[in-house]
């Protein structure tokens, strides 16, 4: 990532059948409105995403998650 810090909300990162880093799905919250996903990603370590609606992932899949490049924070420390 070239940094020593990144951040990204967890509204900017997409899920698809493709995508930037390849994580699997440790708990799903369902909250209506939107869809809260915590993923294990190897080399990166825990990562939230929010997604819209409520959608069918289930605990144990394996999805990918790419950051809107707008939104990604670098941060040198």
């Amino acid at each position: 990532m070239g940094c020593a810090t990144y951040g990204i909300r967890p509204e900017h990162i997409t899920i698809d059948t493709n995508g930037t880093w390849q994580g699997t799905i440790r708990h799903v919250e369902r909250l209506g409105a939107d869809t809260i996903l915590h993923l294990e990603v190897a080399n990166l370590g825990p990562l939230l995403v929010r997604t819209q609606g409520d959608i069918a992932y289930r605990v144990g899949d394996t999805v990918f998650a790419t950051p809107q490049s707008d939104k990604e924070h670098r941060f040198d420390v």
